[in-house]
């Protein structure tokens, strides 16, 4: 239990839905795109969807918002990437090393679930519901590792000292 008796968040049992965004047509409803069980699952998602369809090759963002929605009983909290209108490098070149090349499209579960895992690190969870997270101050740091690596191998190097 924690310190307010409530039971201590478990990641692992934590449920997702990954709700996607049509930006073009602001009368459209959002919809579900995906859930399932476990925080480090969601993440997954979450990057996975920006990087497929949320960013273009460009920097510019898409037609599609992503947002992650994190539930674990009766808390429930929110986040997406901070994706920009116009200026998203460190989310261009991460969907180009993953989906610019054949060779590295086979590494683009690596890249995501070392993403994913690092994200889950950074929240101070203590314990409890990682509310607060809407800052997006998690995903801001691995951006800023991202401007600074000069490929998918340092870049996954990076975000094994961010985990710690």
């Amino acid at each position: 239990m924690s310190e307010e008796g409530r039971p201590r968040f478990d990641p692992h049992r934590a449920r997702f839905e990954l709700w996607a965004r049509d930006t073009f047509d602001r009368e459209a409803d959002a919809h579900l795109d995906r859930e399932g069980t476990g925080l480090v699952a969601g993440l997954v998602e979450l990057w996975r969807s920006v990087l497929r369809e949320g960013v273009l090759d460009s920097g510019g963002a898409s037609f599609t918002a992503f947002s992650l929605v994190l539930t674990d009983g009766d808390e429930a909290d929110t986040t997406d990437l901070g994706v920009q209108p116009f200026d998203n490098r460190a989310l261009a070149k991460l969907r180009r090393w993953i989906h610019g090349q054949p060779v590295l499209d086979a590494r683009e579960g690596e890249m995501l679930r070392a993403l994913a895992t690092t994200h889950a690190a950074l929240l101070p969870t203590d314990g409890r519901f990682p509310s607060g997270w809407q800052e997006r101050s998690e995903a801001r740091r691995i951006l800023a590792e991202v401007e600074e690596a000069g490929g998918v191998d340092e870049m996954l190097e990076r975000l094994a000292r961010l985990r710690g």
